[in-house]
């Protein structure tokens, strides 16, 4: 099957709105369980087209499904395989429909597989500046060119025969010229010549690539398309070389992404293709790999890539990844994280009661997006509270005390929807949030003790950040807006904030990064640390402050109902970091609450806030805590 070359509109849609990589890209999980499914990802597949590429990650019978493509010129139930040099393959019920809004399954094993076998999907829709898809036919005698001019900037191609079998010649802009390498091989690169890249054009080369119908693939580099002014890029290919350090190389993209595809691609070497990412564990603890060459299930190299706000870093000396005798190259694409602002504070935020099973269990907490940071606690006595992230899993601090962190195999991410931990037989509760421009953010550094800046993607000044060392026993450091750089507060302790060069340099951070000075709390020479952004986005957060005066009082958040989770501290004096949520009640009568700082059972005789339809009010009742006249006050509220 052929079709014409579909030339999409420039990104930037109706209205002046441009398009995010959550238009074009999405990476999906799902359990098989032998029944029809609908992976629903908003991305337009029937009318844009695309390309499909699912893969089993593993299950309990050990069996491993080669990697499935599918897309929309060679049909449904139709799929080529990366792990093989084998012709298109006519596969029943397996993706039975492309979808304005994601794709469907059907019962077949390679994409749905009956027992519990755990899935991913990624998918790639066609569009300017990203990725290009198209069935092209060789004849006898010509050389055949593509035209990928929609691309912008040409990243990376894939060529495949479909009406027989054949390699996957793949073309990568870091290559050495004239160099081309294989997709269902693990060898360097190498002389080949079937493909040719001059500019935005591509040849299949008459005399050297066999005559016959072909798939061409292709990703763009760098070109600055997407967004709200398209003007951001969401897809670079790059190169990088290895040091042999467990420091490996630090890649700067502009960006932190979600998905990565490595290869090692030295003349002579033999490593895989390397396909991971952020839903399935990229992190400082946890990354889980698929190889594109191979039918093998996933796999998990623990701590070997990790996500910073401006790009990655190679965290082994591991020869696939970064060879130890500091003579690997290495190829990537790397595709953007969500670029989106939310519309809703539903989007960002929930909070979740567990259910008492009545036995220690696993317990999943249904957030309704893919959850980025958590922390939860139980209501007794005695009870800590549990801060992790999905960049950090599956590891955990806790913000009563001043512990590093600890690691408990049955915290979890791999969800997109939910987020796991073993919390047994009690009632408990889970405060979810996912990173966002303009809400929050959440980034992961390696300290130095060295005065420097720290990169973000919050995209605007954060208005409160949270720092706790992961390595060592030292307090949780807080900076606030309206206290200013040259103070901080600490989560685990009741203490005011005091003046203290040393934590944030005396600096206001920026747009597009925080400062921190020579000082262990918040930049301890070698040992990891997470940075928790919060800023006021219209409509959903507001991070602010008060001087109580004893009496009823509105706090105008700018909400159009009462705030879901309000945060209050003391700043001039000591006071606890109460916390509330809608959950347990925002109402006219008591409001119970829970402590940040503390393991308390929570309180639930006592009325300090009131709601309000713009975001919440403090009351008299609250004049011993967080209502004591002239004394000031920082809270966070989320709508």
């Amino acid at each position: 099957m052929s079709g014409a070359t579909k030339i999409l509109a420039a990104a930037g849609g109706a209205g002046g709105e441009g398009e995010y990589v959550e238009d074009v890209f999405s990476i999906d999980l799902w359990t098989g369980d032998g029944s029809s499914q609908a992976i629903e990802n908003g991305i337009d597949l029937s009318n844009e087209g695309g390309m499909v590429w699912i893969k089993n990650r593993v299950n309990g019978d050990s069996i491993a499904f080669s990697h499935s493509l599918f897309d929309p010129t060679i049909g449904l139930n139709i799929r080529m395989k990366s792990d093989s040099s084998g012709a298109e393959q006519s596969v029943a019920s397996t993706l039975t429909s492309f979808n304005t809004d994601g794709y469907d399954l059907g019962t077949g094993s390679s994409v749905n597989y009956s027992n519990a076998a755990d899935f991913v999907g990624w998918t790639f829709r066609k569009a300017n500046g990203f990725f290009f898809q198209d069935e092209v036919v060789k004849a006898v005698s010509t050389n055949r060119t593509v035209d990928l001019s929609s691309l912008g900037t040409v990243g990376m191609v894939a060529v495949k025969r479909t009406d027989s079998a054949g390699s996957w010649y793949v073309w990568h802009k870091d290559l050495s010229a004239g160099k081309l390498l294989y997709l269902e091989q693990t060898a360097g690169e190498a002389t080949l010549g079937e493909i040719t890249m001059s500019g935005a054009t591509l040849t299949l080369e008459d005399g050297v690539i066999t005559d016959g119908t072909y798939l061409v693939y292709a990703w763009a580099h760098d070109s600055q398309v997407f967004g709200s002014d398209s003007d951001q890029s969401i897809i670079k290919c790059g190169t990088y070389s290895s040091n042999g350090s467990l420091t490996g190389p630090q890649i700067s993209l502009g960006w932190e992404p979600q998905y990565l595809l490595i290869k090692r691609v030295d003349a002579g070497s033999a490593y895989n293709w390397l396909l991971m990412d952020i839903t399935r564990g990229i992190g400082f603890k946890v990354n889980k790999y698929l190889k594109a060459d191979t039918s093998a299930a996933e796999a998990n190299t623990g701590s070997a890539v990790g996500l910073r706000a401006d790009g990655f870093q190679i965290l082994t000396n591991t020869a696939a990844l970064n060879n130890e005798d500091e003579d690997g190259e290495y190829i990537y694409m790397a595709i953007r994280r969500p670029m989106k602002t939310p519309e809703a504070g539903t989007e960002v935020f929930t909070a979740f009661q567990g259910t008492n099973a009545g036995s220690a269990s696993v317990k999943a907490y249904t957030a309704g997006f893919p959850v980025d940071m958590a922390f939860h606690t139980r209501t007794e006595a005695s009870q800590d509270n549990y801060w992790s992230s999905r960049l950090t899993w599956p590891s955990y601090l806790i913000s009563n005390t001043d512990a590093d962190e600890t690691t408990a195999s049955t915290w979890t991410f791999d969800s997109l929807t939910q987020f796991f931990n073993d919390y047994g037989a009690n009632t408990s509760f889970a405060y979810m949030f996912k990173r966002a421009p303009g809400f929050m953010d959440v980034v992961a550094y390696t300290g130095t003790f060295v005065a420097g800046t720290v990169a973000h993607g919050l995209g605007v000044i954060p208005e409160m950040i949270i720092v706790k060392d992961r390595d060592d026993t030292l307090d949780w450091a807080v900076y606030h807006a309206d206290v200013g750089s040259t103070h901080q507060g600490r989560l685990n302790s009741t203490n005011a904030f005091a003046d203290h060069s040393g934590y944030w340099n005396d600096t206001d951070p920026t747009d597009a990064v925080f400062t921190v000075g020579a000082y262990s709390r918040t930049n301890a020479s070698g040992d990891g640390f997470i940075a928790i952004l919060f800023a006021t986005l219209e409509g959903i957060s507001k991070v602010g402050s008060y001087t109580a005066d004893a009496t009823l009082t509105t706090i105008d958040c700018g909400f159009a109902a009462t705030a879901r989770f309000i945060l209050i501290k003391r700043t001039d004096d000591d006071g606890d970091w109460y916390y509330w949520d809608s959950v347990r009640g925002i109402v006219a009568g008591n409001d119970p609450y829970l402590l940040l700082n503390e393991n308390d059972v929570e309180v639930t005789d006592t009325d300090y806030i009131d709601p309000d339809n713009s975001g919440f009010q403090i009351t008299a009742a609250g004049s011993t805590t967080i209502n004591i006249d002239t004394a000031t006050y920082i809270f966070l509220a989320i709508a």
